[in-house]
């Protein structure tokens, strides 16, 4: 009788999140497109909880959303502080010219989808000056300048995706969400 044993992990194994290189030992695809895994988890998670919630970020970013190109921070921008991705995001915006979005995005340590805002230039490339290291895959909402500004003064926080704002609602909720007043 023969037995065949496999480990998990190693060289050029696909495990950890790395695909590997056809025909070669070890190694890992390039960062700069999200892995098929992380394309498909982020999909199915936003699929399921969009279901039980369609007002809500996961069911506005199902509705509108569209995923983009990962890619290490061009060195032309500079890093933002930590944990304000939001804040980030929307001073990138104005000060470069480029497109705000938000949504979710697959941080490279998980396969777990986070509430995320980044940019994006005019290839659809992200520009995440949050997280030092890019995300995986990057599933969001493009916005224009001028309703994020409007988002911002009306709610006096950074964030668009809230439903908190009367001008969100009106443009982004299903059914009676989107002409009711909230305190």
């Amino acid at each position: 009788m023969e037995y065949t044993v496999y480990f998990k992990g190693g060289p050029g194994s696909g495990f950890h999140g790395h695909k590997g290189r056809p025909g070669e030992v070890g190694g890992s695809t390039s960062r700069n497109s999200p892995s098929n895994n992380s394309k498909r988890v982020l999909t199915e998670f936003v699929d399921k909880v969009s279901e039980m919630q369609e007002n809500s970020i996961y069911g506005v970013v199902k509705r509108y959303g569209k995923f983009y190109t990962p890619q290490k921070l061009p060195k032309q921008y500079k890093q933002g502080k930590p944990k304000l991705c939001y804040m980030n995001a929307y001073h990138m915006s104005q000060r470069y010219g480029l497109q705000y979005v938000e949504g979710l995005a697959t941080p490279d340590f998980a396969d777990i989808p986070i509430e995320h805002a980044w940019c994006v230039d005019e290839n659809g490339n992200v520009v995440d000056n949050t997280w030092p290291i890019p995300g995986t895959a990057y599933y969001g909402v493009p916005f224009e300048d001028t309703f994020v500004a409007e988002v911002l003064s009306e709610t006096g926080m950074y964030g668009v995706i809230t439903f908190q704002s009367k001008a969100f609602r009106e443009k982004y909720a299903v059914g009676n969400l989107r002409s009711k007043e909230l305190i």
